[in-house]
């Protein structure tokens, strides 16, 4: 029923956004001292994003922070993850929150919040 609507967020997405790549380690440990994952196994997913930012009435400074933008991406490369990182416009942000766009079960496409 939402296939078509999906088929036209695709497309607008791939159109008028830039090339989006989610990264996501599991499986790794996290050392306090580098602040980083060591080990475990990547996955990558390249995809299209539209970035819009924020208004400054939905700057709460706690969940939303001043920095923070929104990425619409498109969903052929799959569900994106909170803490996935996502390199776009050749910086890499941190996936805070998501929010899908999926009526009836089509998923049409996805809004993450990403911050620096």
């Amino acid at each position: 029923m939402y296939d078509n609507l999906a088929k036209t967020a695709q497309g607008l997405i791939t159109r008028f956004g830039a090339a989006c790549v989610l990264t996501r380690t599991t499986g790794g440990t996290y050392s306090p001292t580098t602040r980083a994952e060591a080990g475990g196994t990547t996955t990558t997913v390249n995809c299209n994003g539209v970035r819009l930012e924020y208004n400054n009435n939905e700057i709460d400074g706690e969940m939303v922070q001043k920095g923070d933008f929104k990425l619409y991406i498109n969903t052929q490369g799959g569900a994106p993850a909170i803490d996935d990182n996502a390199l776009f416009d050749g910086v890499t942000y941190r996936v805070m929150d998501i929010t899908p766009l999926s009526p009836a079960g089509t998923a049409v496409y996805y809004e993450l919040r990403l911050r620096s």
